[in-house]
């Protein structure tokens, strides 16, 4: 159903990492922008990166080279797409109980939802003082919570099984900062349709 590793990358590459998706960027493509792509997204900021695989993927990492030490080790061979997305949670903020669709309105004119196979978060950031915020997944079992920690990584069928996250509260005001990067198998009818607005896209918030 899913998977939690906890410390996932060695402390040096998390540590680059997270200074280069969040910091060390400057890009106007890629900067954190209010999102719209949940119910509740007030305080929810971010920026969207999708890419065909191989193709796509290869401009990206020579776009953004930072990435590639985490993403490298993560994409599944049998996955012709990734959508990566960079988001801060502001104290306060949630994600209503959803299944991942990240591509969807870039295949507007197909009929059906387009769905990951696999959704994988790393947590960048989390605050000493946060409570709230954890990760919830529904499975025939009942509702799994997952507390977060920087450098943890869980997987999931995001495409299938609903999830949120529950409404972040830390004191002082603080930030929780996590990388998304769902996968998906596209038949080449919605590759094509896809690759139509660019390869790769990026997109703000």
């Amino acid at each position: 159903m899913y998977t939690v590793t906890r410390n996932y990358l060695e402390p040096e590459i998390f540590q680059s990492l997270k200074n280069y998706a969040f910091n060390e960027i400057n890009d106007s493509n890629l900067s954190f922008e209010q999102s719209d792509d949940y119910v509740d997204s007030a305080g929810i900021l971010a920026y969207n990166m999708t890419c065909s695989i191989p193709h796509g993927y290869d401009k990206l990492m020579h776009m953004y080279p930072g990435y590639r030490p985490y993403l490298d080790n993560i994409l599944k061979k049998d996955c012709n797409v990734t959508h990566i997305i960079a988001l801060k949670m502001k104290t306060g903020s949630v994600m209503q109980e959803h299944v991942d669709d990240g591509i969807t309105d870039l295949i507007s004119d197909y009929s059906r939802d387009i769905r990951p196979s696999s959704t994988n978060v790393l947590y960048v950031n989390v605050p000493e003082n946060m409570e709230g915020g954890q990760l919830y997944i529904k499975t025939k079992d009942g509702t799994k919570y997952v507390t977060p920690e920087e450098n943890m990584r869980a997987e999931f069928q995001g495409g299938i099984i609903p999830h949120g996250v529950t409404r972040v509260v830390s004191k002082p005001a603080g930030e929780r900062h996590m990388i998304v990067c769902e996968q998906y198998k596209l038949s080449l009818r919605c590759l094509r349709k896809l690759q139509k607005h660019g390869d790769p896209i990026l997109r703000k918030g």
